[in-house]
């Protein structure tokens, strides 16, 4: 610490009045790489206190080698990493496109540390670092939203079946159609939920609500298209293959009948 004393720095601002002053010293070591302060200058006033606004501080960025290559071989294992979690979104048909992105322009940043000053290469990984966080939060936000697009389809599926009971079949008060939709209720819940999670950035947890509500869509789904079938069967039973015979053979026996029964009124017509 060095103290210039008796020396007035507070005058007209129309004067201009300029101190030179040369220092050397030795940065002290540090355990880790990071800021330090450096040089600070403030002026003290007759009471001992430094005055307020004059203090003035520069931080340079002390970096160990040692520790950039640690850095670079963490880096190395977040985005290899990164990129198996991309790879099996994709398989599931995640649109992965925004992730890729970030990946690739972290892995570019990664490449370009290896030849870069070690203050430079520590700029260059710290900012990888942040694009693979961002990356896997938009990976994320990609695979709660797939799972709410599928809940959303299967819920108009399930709706049109339902307005098919109700107005065509006249089943509005079935039980089985009440159940469905009392299904359908709470999967729309739960996927109201996972919408609002979305919406305040919270896409972990929007998947994993997501993906209740998904299961219960699918449940009321494969009701409403179970019940469906079981309603469309019409008025022929269902009697398998055997029975298709059976029925074609009537068929066929009733218009050959109908062939002769209909030739010999048009013979009796003509003998009058």
């Amino acid at each position: 610490v060095i103290t210039i004393s008796w020396y007035m720095l507070d005058y007209p601002s129309q004067n201009t009045i300029a101190l030179s002053i040369v220092l050397t010293g030795t940065i002290p070591s540090m355990p880790t790489s990071g800021e330090k302060a450096i040089f600070s200058i403030e002026q003290i006033g007759e009471n001992g206190n430094t005055i307020t606004g004059s203090h003035y501080e520069v931080d340079v960025m002390i970096v160990i080698p040692e520790d950039i290559d640690k850095l670079r071989a963490i880096v190395e294992s977040d985005l290899n990493t990164f990129d198996t979690e991309i790879t099996d979104k994709l398989k599931t048909g995640v649109d992965v496109s925004q992730a890729q992105a970030k990946y690739d322009a972290a892995r570019e940043k990664w490449i370009q540390s290896a030849t870069a000053s070690y203050a430079t290469a520590k700029v260059l990984l710290d900012d990888a670092q942040k694009l693979i966080t961002e990356g896997k939060t938009q990976l994320e936000k990609s695979w709660a939203q797939k799972s709410i697009d599928e809940t959303t389809a299967a819920l108009e599926k399930t709706a049109y079946y339902i307005t098919d009971f109700k107005v065509n079949r006249s089943m509005t008060n079935d039980p089985k159609v009440l159940n469905i939709e009392t299904k359908v209720e709470s999967a729309q819940s739960s996927l109201n939920s996972a919408n609002g999670l979305m919406a305040n950035e919270n896409y972990a947890q929007a998947y994993t609500v997501a993906e209740t509500a998904h299961q219960k869509a699918s449940e009321a789904l494969a009701s409403a298209e179970a019940l469906y079938a079981e309603v469309s069967k019409g008025i022929i039973p269902d009697m398998g293959g055997a029975g298709i015979f059976v029925i074609i053979g009537i068929v066929v026996i009733i218009a050959i009948v109908g062939f002769f029964v209909y030739r010999r009124k048009t013979s009796w017509d003509e003998l009058g």
